[in-house]
């Protein structure tokens, strides 16, 4: 809680970076960058990573009913945003990576920090955005 009785984890900046690769992927693909697939696969791809990596997260929260650090619920393990900040790093890795690797390190290094921020925020223990990185780079 803050002095004026906010909850730490109020403002939202991860709800929107946790989707910032993803959307990079397709941000790139529009500018025509070059990329690994055509825009049918791309599409199929990412999609396909996107429902797969929130499935097995989804499934995992609520098997799993781990208490998150700040005791609001208990749908801690994994973290979903970490889930779904790094299969989109990996699939702007994938996609983008040859044209060149700052386009990898940007989509990690977004990751990472929404990752840092849910733990920050008292959102997620460390090994609920650890576990979540390594689902989302799967």
């Amino acid at each position: 809680m803050t002095a004026y009785g906010q909850q730490k984890h109020s403002d939202g900046v991860d709800d929107v970076l946790q989707y910032v690769p993803y959307a990079s992927v397709f941000a790139l693909k529009v500018c025509s960058v070059e990329s690994r697939h055509d825009w049918p696969q791309l599409a199929l791809t990412a999609t396909a990573s996107w429902v797969i990596a929130g499935g097995i997260g989804y499934t995992l929260k609520h098997t799993v009913k781990e208490w998150r650090p700040d005791n609001s619920d208990r749908k801690s393990f994994p973290s979903g945003h970490a889930i779904f900040a790094f299969a989109g790093a990996t699939a702007l890795h994938k996609e983008f990576g040859r044209v060149s690797p700052w386009i990898s390190v940007a989509g990690y290094t977004v990751a990472t920090a929404t990752a840092l921020d849910r733990v920050l925020k008292d959102r997620h223990h460390w090994y609920d955005v650890a576990a979540g990185a390594a689902i989302g780079i799967a």
